[in-house]
């Protein structure tokens, strides 16, 4: 039995590091499909129809319209529209500023979710919280200040707004937990995300896919990693503890910023390495400090 556990807990440990590793690499693949002249909201489109499509055939049998309906609907509809939102945010800052950068400023949402939990009553920041807060942000500082191009107004915009709405996304959706499926919340973050985008590039005629194999090729592999990760990351979970599965997703920075370096020729200096070092270790404490009590 102990061997069986010992088992279980290693190969969900193992989950949620591909987890980490498949959502951490979604950058890189992103910013090759707007290279091959993919834009945002076609990207997003193709990600959120195909994933609604899937997730729709293989958990029919699974979904309670009635539940959907009764418990919290205004509530589902709301945490849609702002993983959508999170979505746009985040997909559009890696097309407007290094994608080191963008990552790095939107892996400080630990520290948002924090602070929003403080603002709404829900959790205290002490001493030591506001410590790892401040080093967060002196640490974006620092990666942002040494940076030798001029990053874009509105990229460093979204990269904040998709931290933001993605504490808001967290929030909202541990509150939805209570009283409804997650299979749900997924299922319907993933349907009114593709209803969003795919009416907006309708309406204003950004949908666009004519750009050759290598697009294609980079789209499907950005939805079916997606995907998989996903399932890693809820394997990981079930296996092991959110606790530790939450501690490895902090591996996906890292695997952005070095997948960063190594494909897309992007360098940081020793100051930045310090910024960046501050950030993850700073998002790495508020995540313990909530969870280990």
């Amino acid at each position: 039995m102990l061997e069986q556990f010992k088992k279980e807990y290693l190969y969900g440990s193992l989950a949620a590091f591909l987890s980490a590793v498949g959502f951490g690499s979604l950058p890189i693949f992103a910013v090759n499909a707007y290279d091959a002249g993919v834009n945002v909201i076609s990207l997003l489109t193709f990600r959120f129809v195909i994933s609604a499509i899937i997730l729709g055939i293989l958990n029919f049998k699974k979904f309670d319209i009635k539940e959907i309906v009764d418990y919290n609907f205004s509530g589902l509809i709301l945490i849609g529209i702002t993983y959508a939102i999170f979505n746009f945010s985040y997909f559009t800052a890696f097309n407007l500023i290094p994608t080191s950068l963008a990552a790095l400023i939107f892996y400080t949402y630990p520290i948002l979710v924090a602070l929003l939990a403080w603002l709404l009553g829900q959790e205290v920041i002490g001493l030591r919280k506001g410590v790892a807060v401040f080093i967060a942000f002196t640490g974006i500082y620092l990666v942002y200040s040494d940076f030798q191009i001029v990053a874009s107004g509105i990229g460093l915009m979204m990269a904040v707004m998709a931290s933001l709405f993605y504490a808001f996304y967290i929030l909202g959706g541990n509150y939805l937990l209570a009283d409804t499926q997650f299979l749900h919340i997924i299922f319907v973050t993933c349907f009114i995300s593709a209803i969003l985008f795919a009416g907006t590039g309708l309406v204003r005629g950004e949908l666009g896919y004519m750009h050759g194999p290598n697009a294609f090729i980079y789209l499907s592999l950005i939805t079916i990693i997606s995907l998989i990760s996903l399932i890693l990351f809820l394997y990981g979970v079930k296996y092991t503890t959110p606790t530790v599965a939450s501690v490895v997703s902090m591996a996906e920075p890292v695997v952005t910023v070095l997948l960063s370096f190594i494909l897309l020729a992007e360098s940081f200096s020793i100051i930045q390495y310090g910024g960046a070092l501050m950030i993850l270790l700073a998002s790495l404490y508020i995540v313990l400090a909530g969870q280990i009590k």
